[in-house]
């Protein structure tokens, strides 16, 4: 009897699993931004520290975060590290300064062109990449977001397997960001 509990219950755990693949929630955080996910996705606490928003399902394998920033802060790290000659004080600066980082802590296998887009009216860059993090094959999707008063980062990623699974949901995901 155990043995038909659990099997029903694992059935039951898969088939809502598949079924809520289409479902999507709308996520406003602090009055600031909102954005719409997969339903699948539920909210974490140790995806990154800096996150205003993060969330994930292990089984799906399937992570967003979006990270927020002032931009006079941002603006004020790049005069104070005698930046300006590197990175200029717009999206573009942002987004290269941002890039450097994340590019170099990261073992790449293909990194698609910086591309310029416009989200609800803001002013966007996406950018594509594959690669090793941990020894585990992952590829990521990045949109930097230039706000009225801050930047955005809106980031989310599978596994490389999973790419052409989750790539629409992912583009998705970003495009519907829109700050308040």
């Amino acid at each position: 009897m155990k043995a038909q509990h659990f099997i029903i219950s694992l059935f039951l755990l898969l088939f809502t699993g598949c079924a809520s693949d289409n479902s999507e929630q709308l996520v406003t955080i602090d009055d600031r931004y909102s954005i719409i996910l997969p339903g699948f996705l539920s909210e974490a606490s140790d995806l990154n520290g800096d996150a205003s928003l993060q969330y994930q399902n292990l089984f799906k394998e399937f992570y967003a975060i979006v990270i927020d920033e002032p931009k006079e802060e941002v603006h004020t790290v790049i005069d104070d590290n005698d930046l300006q000659d590197y990175y200029s004080k717009d999206l573009d600066g942002y987004t290269s300064l941002l890039l450097a980082g994340m590019l170099n802590d990261i073992e790449t296998d293909s990194i698609s062109d910086l591309e310029e887009k416009v989200i609800n009216g803001f002013n966007a860059r996406k950018i594509t990449f594959s690669g090793k993090t941990d020894g585990v094959d992952i590829f990521f999707y990045f949109c930097f977001i230039e706000g009225k008063e801050h930047y955005y980062q809106v980031m989310t990623w599978t596994t490389t397997k999973k790419r052409d699974k989750y790539l629409p949901k992912m583009v998705k995901l970003t495009e519907s960001f829109n700050e308040q």
